[in-house]
């Protein structure tokens, strides 16, 4: 009925009305009697529907800085919820990271000496410390870093504490020479090493894999806002950082060359992939066009280069336009007679 507007972080990005996770319910609405009573009016009709009690006094409600005092008070008084804030944690995460990243995130750095501090009576060989800081100590950043792009020196921190402990079997009081540091550690043990994984590294992947969701499935709805507020009118792989971007944002810019390095494009249409700008091409060293061509070629789809009927490749202008090399690679690729979409790989 148009009665609840929900939220639009972005012009074009689509309305968000509530967020589910676990059992917890995020509902979005405008900070007026209005919206406010037809809030109150569907969770009293879910309750009477379902038999479900809604908990009031575990809910609260929060306001951006721009609403008044007058409509604040409205909004809690029908609701019948608290006023609160998000400045806490959520999921064993902070909700909002301001400038001081390290202090926020200390938290991390706090909880491993913690844990390690614990083992300090326990009298344990070095292989016996390297399975507890493989298996304990170094997962417990890992959902952290799946969100954010923690600081570096905070993971110089962390694995120094890793080393210390690896090396002496205790933290803050422990003497003993430490013949390699940890970048030498953190290696794979196919190469002579201990096979520790680098923080900053691991950081890396995980924030890679929440980025190629990105670039995987568009239609999500993270992908659309995200879309929305920072690249609407190219892809990631050509996103700005932008003003005013969120912390998590520059996280997942911080992987862009990470992941344009690895990936490619797989032709099936040919519409949506161009020529000079994509790596297209079957070749692990250069997936790129080494050609020199012109603007007009280089803007060009891939499509261009298929046949009349679009079942195969047009052999004569691939051989003129491109080199040898170029030419053999593209001839190398099959067409797909469906026409599904183009993709990434």
């Amino acid at each position: 009925m148009g009665r609840l507007h929900g939220i639009r972080v972005a012009r074009g990005a689509p309305p968000i009305s509530h967020l589910l996770f676990a059992d917890d319910c995020f509902l979005f609405l405008r900070a007026n009697s209005e919206e406010t009573q037809c809030m109150k009016y569907v969770l009293d009709t879910y309750s009477t529907a379902s038999g479900q009690c809604i908990n009031y006094e575990k809910s609260m409600v929060c306001f951006s800085a721009n609403v008044t005092l007058t409509a604040r008070n409205a909004v809690t008084h029908i609701l019948g919820v608290t006023e609160g804030d998000t400045a806490g944690k959520y999921l064993g995460l902070p909700s909002l990271v301001g400038r001081r990243k390290t202090q926020i995130l200390g938290f991390l750095k706090d909880r491993i000496l913690t844990k390690v501090r614990s083992w300090n009576a326990k009298f344990l060989s070095r292989v016996g410390r390297a399975v507890l800081l493989k298996n304990v100590i170094q997962a417990m950043p890992s959902y952290a870093m799946m969100v954010f792009l923690l600081p570096e020196g905070l993971c110089r921190n962390i694995e120094v504490l890793m080393n210390e402990y690896w090396w002496t079997g205790t933290v803050g009081n422990g003497k003993c020479l430490r013949w390699r540091s940890w970048n030498g550690l953190s290696r794979p043990k196919g190469v002579g090493r201990l096979g520790f994984r680098s923080l900053r590294e691991m950081n890396l992947a995980l924030l890679g894999k929440q980025a190629w969701r990105l670039v995987k499935n568009p239609m999500y709805l993270v992908a659309q806002i995200y879309k929305a507020r920072y690249y609407p009118n190219s892809s990631y792989f050509d996103a700005p950082a932008g003003s005013n971007s969120s912390f998590i944002w520059r996280g997942l810019l911080e992987v862009q060359n990470v992941l344009r390095e690895g990936c490619r494009r797989s032709i099936s249409n040919g519409i949506e992939t161009v020529i000079g700008r994509h790596a297209w091409l079957p070749s692990i060293d250069e997936p790129y066009i080494t050609t020199p061509v012109c603007e007009a070629v280089f803007e060009l789809c891939v499509a261009t280069l298929f046949n009349e009927q679009g079942t195969g490749w047009n052999v004569d202008r691939v051989r003129n336009i491109f080199y040898a090399q170029d030419a053999n690679l593209i001839l190398n690729i099959p067409i797909s007679v469906r026409k599904p979409q183009d993709s990434w790989y």
